[in-house]
């Protein structure tokens, strides 16, 4: 599955677009033009929980809040996985088109009538002549979007965090029955054991007390659990980290020295790119993943705002390299070989 087209319109950063796209991108331009807003609107569409949405999304953004943003996104070479999901979502060309079988979605946002200072946001496949169908987590697992923000540091994306590299690529990890039996047995004995200890009990009851001695109502022992923050059955692996074996002790990989969290963190984001169907990766000249192997492709430029709202499309471009600008990334990872195509 890749990204074949990008469209967004009435936002503020970025000026309105409708671009196709080849197997690779890559958006090359100075600090401030949007580049970033791009990919963040496309995580926003693909990849951001309705948390995270709410976070990133609001009324400034709209460059006109009389009318609703729209970021569009045209998903390809759907796998027969993919149509079989998505049966009564794909579109299937004719004519001209003919062979060809694609996904549109669409992310709608818009000032709420119950409350101007938020957005009214939505998210869903579109296809004409049929009712717009809300997208589902499971949709959106089986797109395999992911997104590398520039921000990213190896201490958040060694770390357990939500966030992090690292939790993306154990969410990936598909465990068979036996080994999720496993795991779930595993789980149940470890939180019997902590519900059971008698250490833990006095400090439950401890807790349960002050509770109780500031709160309105009485706070039991029983009211008061202990156990691991978010792992369960359903995904025995949210609380795991990574280790390294280092001079005899298991070191986690966000508490390893700078030089080997820097090199690890690469190492993660080279994983990353072999889990993820659609990776995005935004970094600037001096990050990890700004070095590209020079295999560039034809590109467009995306303009700022300040410039004709045009759409140049050039010959072969200078090596990756070369570029003393900040880059953005957009592949989809079961393109052809070669790097990116550069915007």
């Amino acid at each position: 599955m890749r990204i074949s087209r990008i469209a967004i319109t009435n936002h503020r950063r970025v000026a309105d677009f409708d671009l196709d796209l080849r197997g690779h991108a890559a958006l090359v331009g100075p600090n401030a033009v949007g580049k970033s807003t791009v990919l963040r609107l496309i995580d926003c569409l693909l990849g951001a929980t309705w948390g995270r949405l709410a976070a990133t999304l609001d009324v400034e953004q709209l460059s006109d809040i009389a009318a609703r943003m729209t970021v569009e996104v045209r998903l390809e070479d759907l796998s027969a996985d993919d149509v079989a999901h998505f049966a009564d979502k794909v579109q299937v060309g004719v004519g001209a088109d003919v062979g060809r079988i694609w996904l549109n979605a669409q992310l709608h946002a818009s000032v709420s009538v119950v409350d101007p200072e938020k957005l009214d946001i939505s998210r869903s496949f579109i296809k004409p002549m049929v009712d717009d169908a809300a997208i589902s987590r499971e949709d959106l697992r089986l797109i395999g979007w992911t997104f590398l923000p520039a921000s990213r540091s190896p201490d958040r994306d060694l770390g357990t965090g939500a966030s992090g590299a690292i939790r993306s690529l154990l969410q990936a990890v598909s465990l068979n029955d036996p080994e999720s039996t496993a795991m779930e047995d595993a789980l149940k004995q470890f939180d019997d054991a902590l519900t059971s200890s008698p250490s833990l009990a006095v400090l439950r009851s401890e807790f349960a007390a002050e509770l109780s001695a500031l709160f309105p109502e009485p706070v039991g022992k029983d009211d008061v659990s202990i156990s691991l923050p978010s792992a369960s059955a359903a995904e025995p692996l949210n609380d795991v980290s990574v280790h390294l074996q280092r001079d005899g002790a298991k070191v986690p990989l966000s508490d390893q020295s700078d030089g080997l969290r820097s090199l690890a963190l690469v190492a993660v984001q080279l994983l990353a790119r072999r889990s993820a169907r659609i990776l995005a990766i935004d970094g600037t000249r001096d990050s990890p993943s700004s070095a590209g192997s020079g295999n560039s492709r034809s590109a467009s430029r995306l303009r700022p705002r300040t410039t004709p709202r045009r759409h140049v499309l050039s010959g072969r471009t200078r090596s990756v390299r070369s570029e003393r600008c900040d880059r953005t990334h957009v592949r989809g990872c079961e393109a052809a070989p070669g790097y990116c195509v550069r915007w």
